[in-house]
Order: structure tokens, then C-alpha cells, then sequence
């Protein structure tokens, strides 16, 4: 996981998350094999949440979008996201895990990680050295050469 170095905050590289919602009431939950356990985050493309996998016993996150939020097209789409990020494998990208369907809900299960999302580490930025903002760059540079990479081979 991406991190400053000498710092114990671990940073997802993903994007910032905002929704008009749709999944909520999914916590305490199961979904996936995942107990829903609480909500982390709202984005274009659903909502996150923090959940164990039963089987596994370990924490995930969920990403969830109700399949009425959308067309069919949309929830193509938000498939194919998940398939090509199940591709990646990279320390900078979080692992795909499971992707599906149940309770008219479509999920992501993905590999969750503790920490500050990159966003408010930017926002509240002023305690930010410059190399260790050059060293978060860097580690996201790594991993986006790599997916691009990735997928160039795949597709």
C-alpha cells in the first residue's frame, strides 16, 4: 500500500467517492460473503463500505451501486471496471477480489486499506513535506505505469 515513508497512514490509490446513494441500509448485512460493517465513502460509481469476509475472516471493502441507479450500460460498465482492475497486481493498486449481484445491488469486493484517503491527506496537506509529497507521486506514478501496461498487453 501506498504510504509516506516513516509513516504508519497506508493511502488507497483511488479516486474520490460521491453518490446520490441508493445503497444505504446495507450495513450489518451480508453482500458477497461480506458482513457489511460501516460506511467509508460515496462516489460516481457507488458506495464504499468497510466488511469482513466471512470465509476469509478479513477485512475488505465493498464498493456497491444499486442496479437501479443506472441503465444496463452503466452496470456494464462498473463490471468492466471490475474485471480490468482483477488484472492488476501491484503493491500502488488495491486487489479485486469478487464482483457480483444480490439484493439488487451490483459490488466490488476489493482489498481494503487502513488509512487516510489520498483526497484529505492533500487537503489537509500542510504538515506535507515536499518529499513526501514527491514520494506519494512517485508510488502512484509506479502503479498507474504498470496498470497501463497491464492493460496495453491485455487489450
Amino acid at each position: 500500500p501506498l504510504g509516506v515513508p516513516g509513516s504508519k497512514a497506508a493511502l488507497p490509490v483511488v479516486a474520490s467517492l460521491r453518490t446520490d446513494g441508493g445503497t444505504e441500509g446495507l450495513i450489518g448485512k451480508e453482500l458477497g460473503g461480506c458482513k457489511i460493517l460501516e460506511f467509508i465513502g460515496r462516489g460516481a460509481m457507488g458506495t464504499v463500505y468497510r466488511a469482513r469476509h466471512v470465509a476469509l475472516d478479513k477485512l475488505v471493502a465493498v464498493k456497491a451501486v444499486p442496479r437501479s441507479a443506472g441503465n444496463q450500460q452503466m452496470i456494464m460498465r462498473y463490471i468492466r471496471e471490475a474485471r480490468s482492475l482483477a488484472k492488476l497486481e501491484h503493491k500502488n493498486i488495491v486487489h479485486v477480489y469478487n464482483v457480483g449481484s444480490a439484493e439488487g445491488v451490483c459490488f466490488i469486493v476489493m482489498q481494503y486499506i487502513q488509512g487516510r484517503p489520498l483526497g484529505r491527506l492533500m487537503r489537509d496537506a500542510t504538515g506535507v513535506l515536499a518529499r513526501d509529497a514527491l514520494h506519494i507521486v512517485r508510488e502512484i506514478a509506479h502503479g498507474l505505469a504498470d496498470a497501463i501496461l497491464t492493460l496495453e498487453r491485455l487489450f
